[in-house]
């Protein structure tokens, strides 16, 4: 999901801010999927007619029994999702 990050980043709060992003991003643990979370993206995808790209990451966080910190409106209210909200620009 980093592909999301940088692209979000590069578009939503300028360059040396996204730099900054994909540095830390770095030091994250990447989980691979497998097949139950490709079935529970699957399920959630669904439910809540998430984009697949959204249904993995729920399925991955919830499979680590995580927190997920979000910005997009669309996933508030989904068990685990702390949601952020955007700063006006």
């Amino acid at each position: 999901m980093q592909r999301e990050l940088t692209k979000w980043l590069a578009r939503d709060v300028g360059d040396d801010k996204a730099d900054q992003g994909r540095a830390f991003s770095l030091l994250c643990k990447i989980e691979p999927g497998d097949t139950g979370i490709a079935w529970a993206a699957a399920g959630m995808f669904s439910i809540h007619t998430l984009a697949a790209a959204d249904a993995i990451v729920d399925a991955s966080t919830r499979a680590q029994n995580a927190d997920l910190l979000a910005c997009d409106a669309h996933v508030e209210g989904l068990l685990g999702i702390r949601l952020i909200p955007r700063m006006a620009g």
